[in-house]
């Protein structure tokens, strides 16, 4: 994770990829592509960043090794599924095995 990037993003919102899911009373629901604010960023091991979902207010703390990469104009790639629990939950999921992000050409990039 490079955190001097996203340092610089601080107070600026962003879009989760995968989308943020919703779980409610252990059932999935869908939930609208939320904006989520960069709430602050831990530049000494271990690396962190908190984000804030600036619709619910839920905040999340991923650590350096669930962030894959920032993209602009204000996408920040996740290794990981957020799963948020109705009303102020959440937890993280692992990706699948062989999981890459997509390039602009719609290929899956090697790992």
């Amino acid at each position: 994770m490079n955190t001097d990037q996203l340092a610089k993003m601080l107070g600026k919102t962003v879009k989760l990829r995968p989308r943020a899911i919703g779980e409610r009373d252990g059932m999935v629901i869908k939930r609208p592509d939320d904006d989520w604010e960069v709430y602050s960023v831990r530049k000494k091991p271990p690396k962190a960043v908190t984000l804030a979902n600036i619709h619910t207010g839920q905040t999340i703390t991923l650590q350096g090794d669930n962030v894959h990469d920032f993209r602009s104009p204000n996408f920040l790639l996740l290794d990981c599924q957020v799963i948020t629990i109705w009303p102020r939950g959440w937890r993280l999921e692992p990706r699948p095995h062989g999981w890459a992000p997509r390039t602009r050409t719609g290929r899956r990039r090697r790992a």
